[in-house]
C-alpha cells in the first residue's frame, strides 16, 4: 500500500503545469498512434480532437506557474520547488539528511531572503 501512497504523495507535490504537459503529451499520443493496444481506438474525429486537446493543455501548461522562483539560501538545500497561489512549495533536506516536503504561505512578505531551516521554509532574518 505504501508503493500507492508514494504515487498520490508525487501526484500532489507535482507543480500543476508539468502535469498538464505529460497530461498534453498523452493527448498527442493517442491522436498520432490512433490507436493504444486495441483498448483505445478514438477513430478520425476522435483523433482530431485528441490533438487539439493536446495543444490546449500544452499552452495552458506554460501558462500555469510561471512565477520566477525567489532567490535564497534554500535553493542550496531544497529541490522540486514550485509556487502554487502565493505558496512557496519545496522539498527540502533536514538536519539528518532527510528530505521534507514543505511551504511558505505568503513568501512574496520575505523582505531578507528565503531560508532552509532543518527542512522547512522560513523567511530570512
Amino acid at each position: 500500500m505504501s508503493s500507492l501512497n508514494d504515487i498520490l504523495v508525487t501526484i500532489v507535490t507535482t507543480p500543476s503545469s508539468l502535469l498538464l504537459l505529460f497530461a498534453s503529451l498523452a493527448f498527442f499520443f493517442v491522436a498520432v498512434a490512433g490507436s493504444i493496444a486495441g483498448k483505445i481506438e478514438p477513430g478520425k474525429y476522435g483523433r482530431i480532437a485528441s490533438g487539439l486537446i493536446g495543444i490546449i493543455l500544452l499552452v495552458i501548461s506554460f501558462g500555469v506557474n510561471s512565477s520566477t522562483i525567489p532567490p535564497g539560501s534554500y535553493q542550496g538545500t531544497c529541490e522540486n520547488t514550485y509556487i502554487q497561489d502565493d505558496v512557496l512549495y519545496s522539498t527540502c533536506k533536514s538536519i539528518d539528511r532527510r528530505y521534507v516536503p514543505t511551504n511558505l504561505p505568503n513568501y512574496k512578505n520575505c523582505e531578507e531572503g528565503i531560508n532552509n531551516i532543518n527542512g522547512s521554509l522560513t523567511c530570512g532574518s
